[in-house]
């Protein structure tokens, strides 16, 4: 089941939501579910994701309400270099903050380096985990 159906069958509105999908990559493929939008990308293209989300949010409806969910830190980890993917969420923290968006970034703890994680965290207002 995708998240955007979850989130729906639970009364969250996903209309201002926006996914980007790096778990499941499906090259040049930019595909709408219902009123939410979601990106497959190629993880390592961290430019392309870049330009991609800057087009999108200016796509979902305007408000003080807007999400970005970026899935998952993990895996542009396992295709970029540490450095990059740091500066990657740096520069992604910093355009969600100027144009009021709320941002989430999944990660799976036991597959990112715990530095990395440190470092990322800095550009974060909160860090939640979750355990099963």
């Amino acid at each position: 089941m995708t998240v955007t159906k979850i989130l729906e069958r639970n009364n969250i509105k996903t209309d201002k939501m926006f996914f980007i999908d790096c778990a499941t990559p499906v090259a040049g493929r930019t595909e709408m579910h219902g009123t939410s939008k979601s990106l497959f990308c190629q993880p390592q293209s961290l430019t392309n994701i870049s330009i991609a989300i800057g087009h999108a949010l200016e796509s979902i409806p305007k408000g003080n309400d807007k999400v970005l969910i970026l899935d998952s830190l993990t895996t542009l980890m396992l295709y970029n270099s540490e450095k990059n993917v740091i500066q990657f969420i740096h520069s992604l923290s910093g355009k969600a903050r100027a144009w009021n968006v709320k941002s989430i970034i999944y990660s799976v703890v036991e597959d990112t380096d715990k530095k990395t994680i440190s470092e990322i965290s800095q550009f974060c207002d909160t860090c939640i985990r979750i355990k099963e």
